[in-house]
């Protein structure tokens, strides 16, 4: 036992945590918390041996399905033995997210991270926000799913006269969160990667922009995070003569997104002359950033004190991870997401604000990730 526990701590070290460390917050986080916090805590280390065991069973091909239940369920009773500490239910979900990932069973991966969204919640109603822990996965638990922008009960912070566009943020985020869902039902290999990380950076900023009005002193967003400020997009908008209000923002996202449907649609299932044109994609996409950048200024509107923003990668730096390429076999060194690094990488690729948003795609963007989108 000592030996098998050996082994695999050194193999979560040495193979899966620089596999999984796809920020320098999160490496700090794979190489270096979650090792430390399984010295001491028996269900973070069995969930931590079970990882390991998950992803070199991927990797090597070698069956370790009797070890994974076995610590996975260890570390189950070690974790309800005694009430675990906000920082270690945290990690806990978070590992344990990562096998439902590499097993590909998204449905189990995205029930983990909505544990953690919860654990979050909880951890703010008791005002426990200082922790490195939590401040760490606020953006991946938060930035994923529409749910999280449900706790109405904020709404008490907000002055009468803005609650009103909080609720239709909240309905333009959660109607755009079905669409994707929907897309995502598509024959997603007929859809090129650039376009699936567009639409999935759409959600994801739309999403964290709601949920850091919600919870500004929790969901901090700084410049390393290669995030365009409001303020920012705010100012293109005006030089562009495309900022809209809340009432004009609600009235175009329908056509837009029922548009965009339809083209993906036709995407998927049209051949011959009746694929679509590629002029048209261009501008659904142009109408769709336009809505998101607006969507953002109306949301630092209302807390003043949000700090999301926007990182919109163009077509050559969207890092190329679709829901087919999810698992395709990883370089050794390299992420499984990061499709366009290593080999013909150009010198824009040595640009520290396109590295700090690719980084930024792969943790809170990236379906292999965290963007289930469910």
């Amino acid at each position: 036992m000592v030996d098998v526990d050996h082994n695999y701590t050194q193999l979560f070290l040495r193979k899966t945590a620089p596999l999984l460390s796809s920020t320098r917050k999160w490496r700090h986080f794979w190489q270096s918390i979650v090792p430390q916090v399984a010295w001491a805590n028996p269900s973070v280390h069995h969930a931590m041996i079970s990882v390991a065991a998950t992803f070199d069973s991927y990797i090597s091909g070698t069956d370790h399905t009797i070890l994974i239940l076995e610590r996975r369920t260890q570390a189950v009773r070690a974790f309800t033995a005694q009430p675990p500490s906000w920082d270690v239910a945290l990690i806990v979900c978070r590992l344990f997210s990562a096998m439902a990932q590499c097993n590909e069973d998204f449905t189990a991966a995205m029930a983990h991270m909505k544990s953690g969204e919860k654990i979050l919640r909880e951890a703010t109603r008791n005002e426990h926000t200082r922790s490195e822990i939590v401040r760490l996965m606020v953006a991946s638990f938060f930035g994923l799913s529409a749910d999280t922008n449900n706790d109405i009960s904020v709404m008490d912070r907000f002055p009468p006269s803005k609650r009103r566009a909080f609720l239709e943020l909240k309905v333009i985020g959660a109607d755009y969160a079905r669409l994707i869902r929907r897309i995502a039902q598509l024959r997603l290999q007929d859809v090129d990667t650039p376009t699936m990380g567009f639409l999935s950076v759409a959600f994801t900023t739309m999403n964290q922009a709601i949920s850091s009005v919600m919870y500004p002193d929790l969901l901090v967003f700084s410049e390393d995070d290669g995030v365009v400020p409001a303020a920012e997009v705010r100012t293109k908008l005006v030089r562009e003569d495309s900022l809209v209000t809340i009432d004009e923002l609600t009235i175009m996202y329908p056509c837009l997104f029922n548009e965009l449907e339809h083209y993906l649609e036709c995407l998927a299932t049209c051949t011959g002359t009746g694929t679509p044109m590629a002029s048209s994609l261009d501008d659904l996409k142009k109408r769709l950033r336009v809505l998101v950048d607006n969507y953002v200024v109306q949301a630092s509107e209302i807390e003043p004190r949000m700090t999301a923003g926007t990182f919109w990668l163009d077509d050559r730096g969207v890092p190329g991870c679709l829901m087919h390429k999810h698992l395709d076999r990883p370089q050794t060194g390299v992420s499984p997401c990061l499709g366009q690094e290593g080999a013909g990488a150009g010198p824009q690729d040595q640009d520290p604000v396109l590295r700090e948003r690719r980084e930024y795609y792969h943790e809170h963007v990236c379906q292999y990730r965290s963007g289930f989108m469910c």
